[in-house]
C-alpha cells in the first residue's frame, strides 16, 4: 500500500468518521476518555471555557500578517506560533517550528479535521515506522490559576497544544514526551528519515549548505561546553544545554571588513532568549548593508539570531537533518523476527530517485514502566540481483530505534 510521504490521509479514518458523525447528530461535545496524564496539580478543561470565546485551529492574521515573505499556508502558521511550556520537549517543539519554516503545508496537512462544533479531532504522526491517526479532544491541563501547562496558545489558535497532546498521548502522559533527540520529532511530523551529523566533522559546512539548499530540515543542540557553564552563563551567552534548535539558513557569500564571511541563522522554539554573542541583533558588528541585505533592520523577536559559522562549529555539536522532500511516497509492511532469523523482503525499483530504506522498532517511551523493553541490535543489508547473482550495495548496524539506509 503507498501513501502521499508529504499527505497520509485526505479521507477519515473510520473510527474517527463514525465518531464524529454520532457526536454531531447528537449534538454533543468530545471528551477523551484517554486524555495523555500528568503528574502536575492540574485539572483538565475545554479551551472554549478557558478562553472564554471562540477559538481557532489556525488564526489568520495577527503577527503572521507582518512576515511579508510568508504565503499561503505560512500566514495561517510560523514558527513564532510556537510556546513551550513545562515539559522539557523541546525537541518535538523544535521540529515543528523546523518543519513550519519550509514546509507549513506538511503541518497543515496532519490535521484530518478542522475545527468543528463536536471539538473532536484527529491528528496523524509517523509513529514505528507506519502512520497513526491520534483521536483527541480540545480540552487541555490547567493549572490552579487557569494557566497553561504546556504548549502554550498564540492568541486564539491550538495547532501546537494538539500536536503536542496528540504525541503525550501516544506515549501515556506528558512526563513520558519529556527530552529527546530532534529526529525524533521531525520523522513523527514528516515520515521521513534523518541522519545525524557532528559540526567538528570533515566536510559539515558543504553539507548543510547542500541539505538547506535542497529544502531539507536542519537542527542543533548545544556542545558539551555549553553544557559545563551554569544557568547564570547560559542566560548570558543565550545559548542553552540540553536545548534543539532551528537552523534556518546559511549566508556564505557575505564581506565584512574586507574580508569573506559566513553567518548562520538559528532559532530557538522558545521564542525567545536569542544569542548575545557576535552578530546577535544588537553586535556593534552589523553594518547598514549588511542588515538591509539579510533583512535584519527589525528584531523579529521570535528566537530567531544569527551567529558567526565559526561561534557556530564552537557552541553547537549534533546536528540533524530531515531528508523531507515533497512528492515522496510511503510504503511499510510489519516483520517479526528473532535472534536467530534474518527477514528478507524483496522489491522492483521501476523508476531512478533518491530512495530510503528504513527499519523501525517500537519507541521505549512507550515501556517506561517497564525494565523489560530492551531494542534489539538491527542490521540493514541491501543488494542488488544482477544477472542471477546478489551485489551488496550498503549496510549498516546500530542498536537503535531506527537505521536507515
Amino acid at each position: 500500500m503507498l501513501e502521499p510521504f508529504y499527505n497520509p490521509s485526505s479521507v477519515l479514518s473510520e473510527p474517527l468518521a463514525s465518531m464524529t458523525i454520532a457526536l454531531l447528530l447528537e449534538n454533543k461535545t468530545y471528551f477523551d476518555p484517554k486524555n495523555p496524564t500528568t503528574k502536575k496539580p492540574s485539572r483538565y478543561e475545554h479551551i472554549l471555557k478557558i478562553f472564554g470565546r471562540e477559538y481557532f485551529l489556525f488564526e489568520q492574521g495577527g503577527q503572521s500578517a507582518i512576515r511579508r515573505d510568508r504565503k499561503g499556508l505560512g500566514l495561517l502558521m510560523e514558527a513564532r506560533n510556537i510556546i513551550q511550556g513545562s515539559v522539557g520537549d523541546c525537541y518535538f517543539m523544535s521540529a515543528i517550528a523546523g518543519v513550519v519554516e519550509h514546509y507549513p503545508e506538511l503541518i497543515y496537512r496532519l490535521f484530518v479535521l478542522d475545527r468543528n462544533p463536536a471539538s473532536i479531532y484527529g491528528i496523524r504522526l509517523f509513529i514505528d515506522g507506519m502512520w497513526e491517526t491520534v483521536i483527541t479532544d480540545a480540552c487541555f491541563p490547567i493549572n490552579q490559576y487557569g494557566h497553561f501547562l504546556f504548549a502554550k496558545p498564540h492568541n486564539l489558535e491550538i495547532w501546537v497544544m494538539l500536536l503536542e497532546k496528540a504525541w503525550a498521548k501516544i506515549y501515556g502522559s506528558y512526563e513520558n514526551i519529556h527530552a529527546g533527540f530532534n529526529d525524533e520529532g521531525l520523522t513523527a511530523l514528516t515520515g521521513a528519515p534523518c541522519e545525524q551529523l557532528l559540526s567538528d566533522a570533515d566536510g559539515t559546512l558543504e553539507k548543510l549548505k547542500i541539505y538547506l539548499k535542497k529544502g531539507y530540515i536542519v537542527s542543533t543542540s548545544a556542545s558539551d561546553m555549553i553544557g559545563q557553564m551554569s544557568e547564570r552563563e547560559q542566560e548570558q551567552m543565550g545559548i542553552f544545554s540540553g536545548h534543539a534548535y532551528s537552523v534556518l539558513k546559511i549566508e556564505s557569500d557575505l564581506t565584512f571588513r574586507d574580508k569573506k564571511i559566513t553567518l548562520v541563522r538559528i532559532r530557538n522554539p522558545w521564542g525567545s532568549k536569542e544569542w548575545k554573542g557576535d552578530w546577535s541583533f544588537n553586535s556593534p558588528l552589523w553594518t547598514s548593508d549588511l542588515r538591509d541585505r539579510l533583512n535584519y533592520n527589525r528584531n523579529p523577536n521570535d528566537g530567531s539570531f544569527f551567529m558567526s559559522m565559526s561561534d557556530f562549529l564552537v557552541y553547537f555539536y549534533r546536528i540533524t537533518v530531515c531528508y523531507v522532500s515533497l512528492g515522496k511516497v510511503h510504503s511499510h509492511i510489519k516483520l517479526e523476527s528473532d535472534r536467530t532469523h534474518s527477514v528478507m523482503v524483496a522489491f522492483t525499483v521501476k523508476t531512478r530517485g533518491d530512495y530510503f530504506i528504513s527499519l523501525y522498532q517500537e519507541n521505549r517511551r512507550k515501556y517506561q514502566q517497564s525494565s523489560n523493553y530492551k531494542l534489539s541490535k538491527s542490521r540493514l543489508f541491501l543488494a542488488r540481483s544482477v544477472g542471477g547473482h546478489i551485489e551488496a550495495i550498503a549496510s549498516k548496524a546500530c542498536m537503535s530505534e531506527n537505521l536507515h539506509l
